[in-house]
């Protein structure tokens, strides 16, 4: 009896299995790319799905205009809200279909070829799309003035054409920001101006800052006096939170220390520090150590020399 069942739902929908909606046209209008389509009888065509693809950006290739907007149920057209510039184009449309209960889900696609005309559309302000990625080991996130992006969160948005954006990086602690890529901007600069004759992805690459490392250090003692010399290597320039410590062995075979903390000033790279500490035991061999934590918080590794 279900085997039954199953057969007649099956054969109670054969249009829906036979007949996927249409991609009738695709133009534009008064600048904005435009379709429309048919849908069958019985069909809803849900979740239908647009990809318009932009094939003429700068340098070749291909990018999308208006990526995977998800339209109505049974929506049979559509416009683009935004003026798009002049250009060649494909739209991709596809969507799936459960209308016929226990059938199997009907999916369609079609692709139709559009042109954007130069000087169509009445839009005294027509614009163009900026879209931004941030890539790297690091972590940061990208604004823009005029307002509109916020990446991390709100990557891309349209502004008007021949129109300046200016960019700026905000690296995350731990992170530094090393430069841009594509947008008319390389390398490293603070901010990235960017000139919107043609839509276009800019990248912005933050790596992880590395923490600070010492090396070469000395130690000598003279009266009252210890000093601690040493080099240290660090990408945060800033205050370095030094500790100086002092450790030593009693004659009844205890340790004991005594650490003492000051700060100095680091320019970006490798500089050198030398503090000055009061001695805080007469006996001999001794040892001394130095740890610094730079302005992001992270910790330098720890070496201890006989002075």
């Amino acid at each position: 009896m279900l085997l039954a069942g199953l057969l007649l739902a099956l054969a109670a929908a054969p249009d829906a299995l036979a007949a996927p909606p249409t991609l009738l046209t695709a133009g534009q209008a008064n600048g904005h790319a435009t379709a429309t389509w048919s849908l069958p009888p019985g069909v809803l065509a849900r979740q239908v799905e647009l990809s318009l693809v932009s094939s003429t950006t700068a340098g070749g290739g291909f990018r999308f205009v208006e990526d995977s907007e998800t339209l109505a149920d049974a929506q049979t057209s559509w416009t683009e809200s935004t003026a798009i510039e002049p250009g060649n184009y494909y739209l991709h449309v596809s969507g799936h279909d459960t209308s016929c209960g226990l059938c199997a889900t009907l999916e369609w696609s079609a692709t139709l070829q559009l042109t954007i005309p130069a000087g169509s559309g009445t839009s005294s302000n027509p614009k163009m799309l900026l879209a931004v990625e941030t890539n790297g080991t690091g972590t940061g996130s990208v604004t823009s003035v005029p307002e509109g992006i916020d990446c991390g969160t709100s990557c891309s948005q349209t502004y008007a054409v021949n129109g300046d954006v200016t960019l700026t990086p905000h690296p995350a602690p731990g992170s530094v920001f090393v430069g841009w890529s594509g947008g008319g901007c390389s390398g490293w600069s603070q901010t990235c101006e960017v000139v919107m004759n043609v839509s276009q992805t800019v990248a912005a690459t933050f790596d992880l800052i590395a923490p600070p490392s010492i090396t070469t250090l000395t130690g000598t003692r003279s009266g009252g006096q210890a000093t601690a010399t040493f080099t240290v290597c660090d990408d945060s320039p800033g205050v370095l939170t030094i500790a100086v410590s002092q450790v030593w062995k009693e004659s009844n075979g205890q340790w004991q220390g005594v650490t003492t903390t000051t700060s100095a000033q680091h320019a970006a790279g490798c500089d050198t520090q030398t503090v000055t500490v009061a001695v805080a035991t007469t006996l001999s061999p001794a040892w001394i150590a130095v740890q610094v934590t730079d302005v992001d918080g992270r910790q330098g590794s720890l070496f201890t020399i006989p002075f």
